[in-house]
C-alpha cells in the first residue's frame, strides 16, 4: 500500500514538473503569437474589405455570398466567421474605418476643410462606385448620418452662407 502511494505520488510529481515545463517553454511562444496576431488583424478585416469591395463593383450587395467571398480570398468560411458575423459585418467595418479616416471635427469648417472634404471623397470614388453598383447607396448616407455631428454641419453652413 504504503509503496504503491509513494510511487504514484512521485509520478503526479513528475507529471506536474513536466506540465511547468512545458508551460514555462510555451509561454513566450503563446505571447509572440498573440501580439503577431493582433498585428495581422487589422490587415486581414482591411483585406477582406477590400476584396468585397472588389466584388461589389462586379454586381449587387445582396447576391454576394460569404461562399464566395471566402473563395476569393481564399479562405475558409470558418477563418470568415471568426472575425464577421455577415457579410454586413465586412461592409460596415470598411465604412467605420472610411468615417474615422474623414474625423469631421468640432470646430467650425473653413473653406478650406470643405474643400477637403469633397476631396476626401473623390479620393474614395472606387469605394462610392461600389455601393452604387450593389446597390447600397443608401448605406452611404446611413454612415453619414451616423458620423456627422449636426452641429459641425450646421455651423459649416452658416461659415458658407457667410462667405
Amino acid at each position: 500500500g504504503l509503496r504503491r502511494t509513494l510511487a504514484l505520488l512521485l509520478t503526479i510529481f513528475a507529471m506536474v514538473l513536466v506540465v511547468m515545463f512545458v508551460v514555462e517553454l510555451l509561454v513566450p511562444q503563446i505571447k509572440i503569437t498573440v501580439a503577431s496576431l493582433a498585428e495581422r488583424i487589422p490587415a486581414f478585416i482591411e483585406n477582406t474589405a477590400a476584396k468585397l469591395m472588389v466584388l461589389m463593383q462586379e454586381q449587387r450587395f445582396e447576391e454576394i455570398t460569404v461562399t464566395e467571398l471566402c473563395r476569393y480570398l481564399h479562405l475558409s468560411r470558418r477563418s470568415f466567421y471568426r472575425y464577421f458575423g455577415s457579410i454586413e459585418d465586412v461592409l460596415e467595418s470598411l465604412l467605420d474605418h472610411t468615417f474615422q479616416e474623414m474625423a469631421i471635427t468640432d470646430s467650425p469648417m473653413t473653406v478650406a476643410q470643405l474643400e477637403n472634404y469633397y476631396e476626401f471623397w473623390r479620393g474614395r470614388k472606387e469605394l462610392l462606385d461600389a455601393l452604387a453598383n450593389s446597390g447600397m447607396t443608401t448605406k452611404i448616407v446611413h454612415y453619414a448620418l451616423k458620423y456627422a455631428d449636426e452641429v459641425t454641419l450646421s455651423r459649416a453652413l452658416e461659415d458658407r452662407r457667410e462667405l
